[in-house]
């Protein structure tokens, strides 16, 4: 996420004249509280420290928030992270066999572990 990415898209955006003064408006409150909410997760991040590897996704490298068992390779990911990557491709991101939602496992036990460990570090 690049904050200035976004800001400079929306600007392009008005002087076109491809959006109205009205969505602009929308778009840049909605790109503040996007910035924020990206703050704060950088902040989250660095207060966590070193987070145990079998807690990242394994694609995207950050802490698993849903992890989810893909059925033909029996990887985990995070639900986020495969959500997205079925969105362009309906397959197994490390063995390209055919995947849909409704085929991900939720990993409860993994999700419990992440919990704890992330209560532990809140105290």
């Amino acid at each position: 996420y690049n904050s200035a990415i976004f800001s400079e898209a929306s600007n392009l955006l008005l002087r076109t004249e491809t959006i109205s003064i009205d969505t602009y408006h929308k778009f840049n409150a909605f790109l503040k509280k996007a910035k924020d909410e990206a703050d704060a997760l950088a902040i989250v991040d660095q207060d966590l420290g070193d987070i145990p590897e079998s807690y990242l996704d394994p694609i995207m490298q950050t802490l698993m928030t849903d992890p989810v068992k893909l059925p033909s390779s029996k990887q985990t990911v995070d639900r986020v992270t495969i959500t997205r990557h079925l969105l362009s491709t309906q397959s197994d991101p490390f063995n390209r066999a055919p995947l849909t939602l409704e085929q991900l496992q939720p990993d409860l036990e993994l999700k419990a572990q992440i919990d704890a460990w992330l209560a532990s570090k809140k105290k």
